[in-house]
């Protein structure tokens, strides 16, 4: 099992990983709008 700090590390790299994938979806999506 991976130490909690590890993981809590992944977390975040994740969170800021799909928060990032989102605002390019959004924006691909209001150039295709255009």
């Amino acid at each position: 099992k991976a130490p909690e700090a590890v993981v809590e590390k992944e977390r975040g790299k994740l969170k800021e990983y799909q928060a990032a994938r989102a605002v390019l979806l959004e924006q691909r999506d209001k150039i295709a709008a255009l």
